[in-house]
């Protein structure tokens, strides 16, 4: 929106408060402002106002990296200089003022604002995340019949403010008049409480499980297993506790229950799939033979009811292998340990499902671990051999493989991995070539993720948890993803596009809780550190929502101490 149409409606418009105010309210550097947000955030989540405030190197991931987030598409838009009517601390409260800022940086959903008339005297910048209500576009306060109140710490430098205003917000920009309806809608979820669908068994990660939608937290669903023999209970049957409840106290009855085991993740998740694709594309799934041969039917129909999620609410795979690529059992490849994302690993296929999927295994791994796992043939999380090699990474050999060749002197135990020879020794084929998987989401206009941003990442071994993260690496479409202030042993491999990345401030705009960081110092420039210190704290562990005791191989959740 031009400022100018602000302008054209005269000066009278700019309602300006004369009062002089004695005893000015000096505010620290680049301080941070605290209001009320829309959607409540929980008290103890974490916030990016020391982190933005103290370092000025940190490098926040742009909104638009992330097609999946609210008004991503148009906000390369929101950039320094753009005009905005913001409540004024600096005045006194019973007043209840604005005034004008601009922008002068944009990290993630954060900007950094400046009350004009300090001109170049950045002391009172501050860090407001723009989804806040107080925000608004110029203009507003006229239009509410608000007052428009410069600073006290700058009063004394203009006599004529509304002349200043004027002169200043010529040929200037704002926000839309919509700016926040739109934000809001784009938080709005295709899905809604009380839906059923197959989730990925936490429990069990060969298998599915019919599960039902607890409650949805910006596009973030928090799901609840049905027990079997009641996958395909009348609603008015299913609580937490089993006693038959009215169809309308389902959601408030699962609420009230918060130590009931769930699953969370978005709605665009490869982990959750309409209730029937289990048996549609043989994929194991927890349940009773009932429900197997009913979801099939019901899937094959496609008669759902409105208590289940269509077909057209899941993401499906878009992407198609060349030609002639058939993926069959036993055949090789490198892929992304579904439970060691750090580690991309020799893997074996040892199903083929219909619809493209496969289920594959990690060569080597121990028997206690769990070690089969589906994934689409076009998942960006499986890989021809050499890609590790290809892109720097080492590939994680199996715990037996032995090796004919020693190329590191000295070494007594050194193993190179080597393909041919793997392939020779276990009578197997590659799979096919399923080409260079360079296909993203983002258009070619908008700016991609990059080594040094900062942004909120969900820790997919807790995926309720979402944390403050860096990109420390890239490879093709991968992405390492570093927890600050936690272990490198933590890490995890995360494609460029996927809808468990978030833009700094997301947590903030949505209601959810971002996970409090070690209270080590986290800096752009450091974010490798062995360990850290955390009062003797170890990392708290809610195994109720994760995968079972973690299954990392020798690598327990906790911080070095």
């Amino acid at each position: 929106m031009d400022a100018k149409k602000f302008i054209n409606k005269g000066r009278k418009s700019i309602s300006l408060h004369s009062q002089l105010i004695q005893r000015p309210l000096a505010l620290s550097p680049t301080a941070t402002f605290s209001f009320i947000m829309m959607n409540k955030t929980p008290s103890d989540s974490y916030t990016w106002d020391k982190l933005l405030a103290q370092n000025e190197n940190v490098y926040g991931a742009p909104v638009s990296c992330f097609r999946h987030l609210p008004l991503s598409d148009g906000w390369e838009q929101i950039t320094e200089g753009l005009k905005l009517e913001i409540i004024n601390i600096d005045c006194d409260a019973s007043l209840q003022g604005y005034w004008i800022a601009s922008i002068i940086k944009v990290t993630g959903y954060f900007a950094l604002l400046r009350y004009e008339g300090y001109q170049d005297d950045n002391s009172n910048d501050f860090w407001i995340n723009l989804a806040n209500p107080d925000v608004h576009e110029v203009g507003w306060s006229s239009t509410n019949q608000c007052q428009l109140i410069p600073p006290k710490n700058i009063q004394h430098k203009f006599e004529d403010w509304k002349n200043f205003l004027v002169e200043t917000l010529v040929g200037a920009k704002t926000l839309p008049s919509n700016f926040h309806d739109k934000l809001m809608r784009c938080l709005e979820s295709r899905f809604r409480p009380g839906m059923r669908l197959e989730a990925l068994d936490k429990n069990d990660i060969s298998a599915m499980r019919p599960c039902i939608i607890n409650k949805v937290v910006g596009q973030r669903l928090h799901l609840i297993y049905l027990e079997p023999g009641k996958e395909l209970s009348n609603t008015e049957s299913i609580a937490s506790n089993g006693a038959s409840k009215p169809p309308n106290s389902l959601h408030a009855s699962l609420n009230d229950h918060a130590e009931v085991e769930g699953f969370w993740c978005h709605q665009s998740s490869p982990l959750i799939h309409p209730v029937g694709w289990s048996a549609l594309v043989g994929h194991k799934v927890t349940a009773d033979k009932d429900y197997i041969e009913k979801s099939k039917e019901l899937a094959i129909q496609g008669r759902y009811s409105s208590d289940y999620a269509p077909y057209d609410l899941f993401t499906r795979p878009t992407r198609t292998l060349p030609p002639n690529s058939k993926f069959e059992m036993g055949m090789k490849l490198e892929a992304l340990d579904p439970v060691n994302l750090s580690s991309i690993c020799v893997a074996t296929i040892r199903k083929v499902l219909e619809r493209g999927y496969v289920m594959i295994s990690i060569d080597g791994a121990p028997e206690n671990v769990q070690n089969v796992f589906c994934y689409h043939s076009t998942s960006p999380y499986i890989f021809p051999l050499g890609f590790c090699k290809t892109h720097g990474i080492e590939l994680t050999q199996p715990r037996d493989y032995t090796s004919s060749h020693n190329v590191i002197p000295n070494a007594t135990s050194a193993k190179r991995f080597d393909w041919d020879e793997y392939l020779d020794a276990t009578k197997s084929h590659s799979i096919p070539d399923i080409g260079d998987y360079k296909e993203d989401n983002l258009s070619s206009q908008h700016p991609t993720l990059a080594v040094g941003m900062k942004l909120e990442a969900v820790d997919l071994m807790e995926p309720h948890l979402m944390c403050v993260a860096t990109v420390t690496r890239e490879a093709g479409r991968l992405l390492k993803i570093h927890f600050d202030g936690w272990d490198r042993a933590y890490d995890q491999w995360v494609d460029r596009s996927s809808s468990d990345l978030f833009a700094p401030g997301w947590c903030e705009l949505a209601g959810y809780r971002l996970e409090p960081s070690p209270t080590a110092s986290i800096t752009p420039e450091s974010p490798h550190r062995e360990s850290f210190e955390i009062e003797g704290k170890k990392r708290i562990k809610r195994n109720s929502n994760s995968i079972p005791n973690h299954k990392r191989s020798n690598k327990l959740r906790k911080s070095k101490q």
